[in-house]
């Protein structure tokens, strides 16, 4: 993004809109997390797009968007097994039972624990979703009850006899079986040294 904006290009191109050998002559990185952590390089801090009040931000969201729908249309390309068409089909709003759950409790935890860790759209945020007065104060506070009140009801079904896995809802089964984020790390490199997952 900050390399098409500087060369005055409206649309920013994702990874394979660019041909293969100007994809090698690119310089491309990611701000340095946390920051500081890596001495001669930009910041997390200084090169985000994370909130609207972030320079570049529409830009970035629109490249997201298209390199987000190309990676999705490339993995039905490569994974035939897998019934598409059922998936592409399915409508939570038929299925009673998960919506209660994904609606009613995860989307809620996720929207009020961003707002309370100033991640849903940063410190200064364009974007309300609790308050209507667009207090900032009150905005914080209701997402907090909002999720004092998630995390009750996680309690509750953690606790459940019937639960085996201990989940919060049926949506945290990826985190608690596959252990995405460590597999998915495992041989990358992390400061100048490859990551090794600890054992199991």
């Amino acid at each position: 993004v900050n390399l098409h904006s500087a060369a005055g290009s409206n649309a920013v191109p994702i990874w394979y809109d660019v041909p293969a050998d100007e994809r090698k002559k690119l310089s491309l990185f990611t701000g340095a997390y946390p920051d500081g952590s890596s001495a001669g390089h930009k910041n997390h801090a200084d090169l985000n797009k994370d909130c609207s009040t972030r320079s570049l931000n529409k830009e970035a969201v629109a490249a997201a968007e298209k390199a987000s729908i190309d990676w999705v249309k490339r993995l039905m390309d490569s994974a035939t097994i897998v019934p598409w068409a059922e998936l592409k089909a399915y409508n939570i709003q038929n299925d009673m039972v998960l919506k209660r759950f994904l609606v009613n409790l995860d989307a809620t935890f996720l929207t009020s624990s961003s707002i309370v860790l100033n991640h849903f759209d940063g410190g200064q945020p364009a974007k309300f979703v609790f308050s209507a007065d667009r207090s900032l104060t009150k905005e914080k506070a209701q997402a907090g009850i909002a999720l004092s009140s998630t995390i009750a009801q996680y309690s509750l079904n953690v606790g459940q006899s019937g639960n085996t896995f201990g989940l919060p809802t049926p949506y945290w089964a990826g985190h608690k079986g596959y252990r995405i984020t460590r597999d998915l790390a495992a041989g990358l490199m992390h400061n100048g040294k490859k990551y090794t997952a600890p054992p199991r």
